[in-house]
């Protein structure tokens, strides 16, 4: 990329990007995470995001981009406003077949490990993921645990995640209240999270969490109530669980414990951010904070782990 391109005014984004949006289109590297739809590229304090599947640019191309905008002073007014953790949206760049987002990169590492790509790429330690210049068979078999991996996967996990529980265990409390505060106030503002997957919440022992992946709701007629806003909040720490099944019985012990630990300063945050639930309300959250032995005495019963 012979031109430079007056993306915005912060000439160090823009050096930045004159740099790194070229690897990226001319697929000279590969992408360190991926989601269901987008690629992600990391370059120091920022990240570039790359739809996955090709778009009609003539057809898609001025929507995205009036999208975008739209999005990026919605967020970051609300980012100013209210001090949520969320990443700064920047710029964009429309491609050929390609749509490209560039914002600030969150701090911190993902919560815990939802897609196999990314257990494969932290179990590993290669910090890349594949994209579509790999096969189709190849892409496929990305997203699936190999039985000859199991193992290592399932212990990569466990390293991973016992060492972010560890963290969360020893955090200072404020950043669980800030969390659950944030969180409330982007449902209240109509904005969708998706709870679904951990690896849309990072964690910094410094600067707290961060959201990523986020999106302007526009089908949020009303607010939940608080007890749903506090089950999804719970929600968010789920991926801890997902590769119990890879892992020998004492490191699923051992996750289950913390989980119940982490939960259980989740609470604490409800609690301290003065949610309006019933005492049946609280008594079924901490119900969810102290199912570990049960769990765990379960996954014994029915032998599901790899034997040591």
């Amino acid at each position: 990329m012979t031109q430079t391109h007056p993306f915005v005014e912060n000439f160090k984004l823009n050096k930045m990007l004159n740099s790194h949006l070229y690897e990226v289109r001319n697929k000279k590297i590969k992408p360190n995470t991926k989601g269901t739809y987008s690629y992600c590229y990391f370059f120091g304090d920022y990240v570039i995001l790359k739809n996955r599947d090709k778009i009609d640019m003539v057809e898609r191309g001025e929507y995205l981009e009036e999208d975008f905008e739209k999005q990026k002073q919605f967020f970051n007014e609300l980012k100013q406003r209210e001090g949520v953790s969320i990443p700064e949206m920047c710029c964009c760049y429309k491609g050929k077949h390609h749509f490209y987002r560039i914002e600030e990169r969150a701090k911190g590492n993902v919560l815990s490990v939802f897609y196999p790509s990314t257990a494969r790429a932290l179990t590993f330690k290669t910090n890349k993921v594949l994209d579509n210049n790999n096969t189709a068979a190849e892409i496929e078999q990305e997203e699936k645990i190999q039985p000859s991996e199991a193992s290592e996967i399932g212990y990569g996990m466990f390293l991973y995640n016992n060492n972010m529980q560890k963290q969360l265990k020893n955090a200072d409390q404020k950043h669980f209240d800030k969390f659950v505060r944030d969180f409330k106030i982007l449902i209240e503002n109509h904005v969708g999270i998706d709870t679904s997957r951990s690896e849309n919440f990072l964690f910094d022992k410094n600067a707290g969490f961060s959201f990523v992946d986020l999106e302007m709701d526009n089908s949020l007629t009303s607010v939940p109530d608080d007890f749903v806003i506090a089950q999804r909040i719970f929600s968010a720490f789920a991926d801890f669980k997902t590769y119990l099944q890879y892992m020998n019985s004492n490191q699923q012990r051992i996750i289950l414990l913390n989980h119940d630990a982490v939960l259980n300063r989740v609470l604490q945050a409800i609690k301290n951010n003065k949610f309006n639930l019933s005492p049946e309300q609280y008594k079924s959250l901490s119900v969810l904070c102290n199912r570990g032995k049960e769990e765990y005495a379960k996954l014994v019963k029915m032998g599901k782990m790899i034997k040591n």
